[in-house]
């Protein structure tokens, strides 16, 4: 044992460079895979926390206003002093939501109706939850003139703390004109100082992501007023959703006990949420819990990828440095060291380097920390005070895991026997390249990256060129991966929006057809189609499905199979409504609706599902599409008669004149116009795109590794064949070409090999991932992004030369020759 691990001392002295590049490799290996994994925690971890640390009202009451047709009081006093006597019920304070005007700002948002919450108690806000303040503070309850709004609205109007924005109520007589943007205010006035910015959990979307301002439901801009705004409007504040905010003795254990209380204590059937329904059910967090897991589950595929990646090119790296260690074997024997000795010699060297690079490796994971959650993502946004946090959890037991890795590696190298190099006949590369004409330098850099020589010179370069040509293939994959979801984002024909806009909000056939007679009048609309939807049961199962009607043209979701639907027998369908019936195109599904006979319609195409301001429940990949005139068909002639569209797809003339014609729509359907929204599933992917953007980056980190490496270890092992081409005339100058010359022809025939194999594994890839998401698969290469990748990757290999170049001209041609 004491002879192996002298040897293993010595070898470590002789070969220090080399085992300084090994160490590096497992810490950037691990120190991205413990990061990526203690990151996917942080990001499980962040949104709970933000709600613990919310402290909002255990349950929410909502009442429909008295201007809507309900007997709620304006006040909600006896409502509240009802809820009060309820047992179990430990506070009540009320709130209300409603609309108020602010004036326009030149350059920023698009409307003057904003969404605001106003207290009417005291502590109304403080029920409604305690925010995130990002600068300033909270209004005082006690000022009518202190406001505090959300980061969109403070962006887009481009406000701040200490800004003065003018505010003005409706009334309860302007119930019915909230929805008008020329309709002007004529309530309580104030001049509001804005002294905080705040983010609640309803907050958390990406700002980046495109906004509909013209449509109130789609803008999300927020405001919080006082207390004391409601007492100086003496009440006179038309809310749309008067709500009291409950705190019960049990917490949110006493729930559902005080949920079947609520109708005897104040009559009728008010709405009754916990404060976590309140926010799903509100539309507030819908899709927030999917994304941040999906964001989560991002890092931890990253993590996973990048440890079989890692893995690969690592042992790659470490089996070269044993077989290279491995040619002084027989001589080891000769003098009585056994093989157990040269095993143990070759395991220091590998704990030494697993213990040295695991400890790099969690430093460079906590040192990346601040990374997770991912910028711009919803998880991101839910952590205040993203910063540097050690997860001991994972990065302790990821770093036993690695250990345990880079030694199983090593443990099976240090067990198998090096093959025996096979001596081929045939003319050496330097002969061949040299009959070319190549100049002799080159020609020898070329042999030492192709050829591995034989006996004790013997180097492993095949396994170098491998590690180099996966890592090429793997990060331009990830490259094409990436590209690919970044144009899903930017073209909402990938996405299945084909129209400019969507108008309208009909509740009525007669509104319907107010509409379409507007429509009409506008010009400057190359086509228009009016759309409805309903859940019809396709196949035994319930499946949302748009109808599109030939008002001027035809407006359709993207077809990316077959066509659209024209006849009353046709249908398109969804992938994943494909998927979970069983049918394909030419296929025959039953159609209907409860109380009708089904029809036989036939699928003509695939459908990427999008009806963005219609339709929320009409997902990218489920769903169908069926053409106006099986309307009667499914329905029957008289509930056809009052099925009409209640909004339209709209595409603009290409020569028409943008701004007026959206101008025109703005004015004739206020509040309603929707221009191309992404869908939830394409939102939650776009706050992932780092991750294709960094998996290449560690990938050539990796791979550039290796290369230095194998140069290292190529230097070494041919220190003779060096000092022989000085002996024989070579300058520093022409010795360290050589080096150079080896590397770049790794890099070289990665590339050659890489580039092809890696776009095919892209496309294969986004192929995949685009038919499961539903949305139309069209690959996008990178051709600029790729070409100044090879670039990069010949300068690195020309950089990664430079310490091996300087080794191999610095080593003394007598010293050389006399040891070996």
């Amino acid at each position: 044992m004491g002879v192996g691990i002298h040897l293993g001392r010595v070898r470590l002295a002789r070969h220090r460079r080399a085992t300084v590049v090994l160490a590096l490799l497992v810490a950037i290996a691990v120190g991205v895979v413990l990061a990526s994994f203690a990151g996917a925690r942080r990001t499980d971890a962040a949104l709970p926390a933000m709600l613990r640390a919310h402290h909002a009202a255990d349950a929410i009451v909502g009442f429909v206003p008295a201007a809507f047709g309900a007997k709620t009081s304006p006040n909600l006093v006896p409502e509240a002093a009802a809820i009060r006597r309820i047992p179990g019920v430990r506070d009540v304070e009320r709130f209300t939501n409603g609309i108020v005007a602010v004036p326009k700002r030149s350059g920023g948002y698009g409307g003057s109706h904003v969404l605001a919450t106003i207290a009417i108690d005291d502590g109304g806000l403080d029920a409604v939850g305690h925010p995130y303040v990002l600068s300033g503070h909270l209004p005082d309850a006690h000022r009518a003139d202190e406001v505090a709004i959300d980061e969109e609205l403070a962006r887009d109007a481009h406000l701040h703390v200490g800004s003065m924005l003018p505010v003005r109520a409706f009334t309860f007589e302007q119930a019915d004109q909230i929805l008008d943007p020329s309709a002007p205010a004529k309530g309580e006035h104030v001049l509001a100082r804005v002294t905080a910015i705040v983010r609640h959990p309803y907050d958390l979307r990406d700002l980046s992501a495109p906004r509909n301002p013209d449509n109130i439901f789609q803008g999300h801009y927020d405001l919080y007023l006082t207390a004391a705004f409601w007492q100086a409007a003496h009440g006179d504040v038309f809310g749309y959703n008067p709500s009291l905010a409950v705190a019960l003795r049990d917490g949110r254990s006493g729930f559902d006990r005080f949920r079947h209380q609520v109708p005897r204590a104040v009559g009728g059937a008010p709405d009754v949420f916990s404060t976590d329904q309140f926010l799903t059910t509100a539309g507030t967090l819908q899709g927030v819990s999917h994304a941040v897991t999906v964001q989560s589950r991002a890092l931890q595929a990253f993590g996973g990828l990048a440890a079989i990646v890692g893995l690969f090119l690592v042992g790659q790296t470490v089996g070269r440095q044993s077989r290279f260690e491995a040619t002084d074997d027989d001589a080891l024997r000769a003098i009585g060291v056994t093989d157990g000795q040269r095993r143990t010699a070759l395991l220091v060297r590998i704990l030494v380097v697993a213990v040295v690079g695991t400890a790099l490796g969690i430093v460079l994971a906590v040192a990346l920390s601040p990374v997770a959650p991912l910028p711009g993502s919803t998880a991101r946004r839910a952590l205040l005070h993203p910063g540097v946090a050690a997860d001991w959890t994972v990065l302790l037991g990821g770093a036993a895991v690695a250990m345990l890795a880079v030694g199983a590696v090593g443990m099976a190298t240090a067990w198998t026997r090096p093959r025996p190099v096979t001596l081929v006949v045939r003319p050496p590369v330097a002969d061949r390249l040299g009959a070319l004409g190549l100049p002799r330098p080159q020609t020898i850099g070329m042999q030492f990256a192709l050829e591995p020589g034989r006996g004790p010179r013997a180097v492993p370069v095949r396994t170098a060129l491998a590690a180099t040509v996966v890592a090429v293939v793997v990060a331009l994959a990830a490259t094409v991966f990436g590209s690919s979801l970044a144009q899903l984002r930017h073209d909402p024909r990938l996405y299945g929006v084909t129209w400019d806009v969507s108008v309208g909000g009909a509740s009525s056939p007669q509104e319907s057809a107010a509409d379409l007679a507007t429509l009409r009048r506008i010009p400057g609309l190359r086509r228009y189609s009016g759309v409805n939807t309903a859940n019809l049961e396709i196949d035994g199962r319930q499946v949302p499905t748009m109808m599109v009607r030939d008002d001027r043209g035809r407006v359709v979701p993207t077809i990316v199979d077959g066509r659209a639907p024209a006849a009353r027998d046709e249908i398109a369908l969804g992938a994943d409504t494909m998927r979970t019936t069983g049918v394909g195109i030419g296929d025959q599904v039953h159609v209907g609706v409860p109380g009708r006979p089904a029809l036989d319609l036939k699928v003509v195409g695939r459908s990427v599902l999008n009806a963005s301001g219609v339709e929320r429940t009409l997902a990218l990949g489920t769903g169908a599409l069926v053409d106006w005139s099986a309307v009667q068909p499914l329905f029957g002639r008289t509930a056809a008669k009052q099925f009409t569209p209640e909004a339209w797809l709209v595409q603009i003339a290409p020569d028409a004149h943008l701004t007026a014609v959206l101008g025109a729509l703005r004015q004739s359907f206020p509040s309603t116009v929707t221009g191309p929204l992404q869908p939830a599933d394409v939102e939650t992917l776009a706050e992932v795109t780092d991750l294709p953007i960094a998996f290449p980056i560690v990938v050539a980190l990796l791979g550039i590794g290796t290369i230095v490496h194998a140069l290292i270890s190529s230097v070494r092992r041919r220190q003779r064949d060096l000092a022989i081409l000085k002996t024989i005339g070579f300058t520093r100058r022409q010795v360290a070409s050589v080096i150079t010359t080896q590397a770049t022809t790794f890099a070289a025939i990665a590339l050659v090999v890489g580039i092809p194999l890696g776009i095919a594994l892209g496309r294969t890839a986004w192929s995949i991932a685009a038919n499961g998401l539903g949305v139309a698969s069209r690959a996008t290469i990178p051709f600029m992004r790729a070409g100044a990748g090879c670039i990069a990757l010949m300068a690195v290999a020309v950089i990664a030369a430079v310490v091996p170049a300087a080794m191999a001209t610095r080593a003394s041609v007598a010293t050389v020759l006399q040891r070996d």
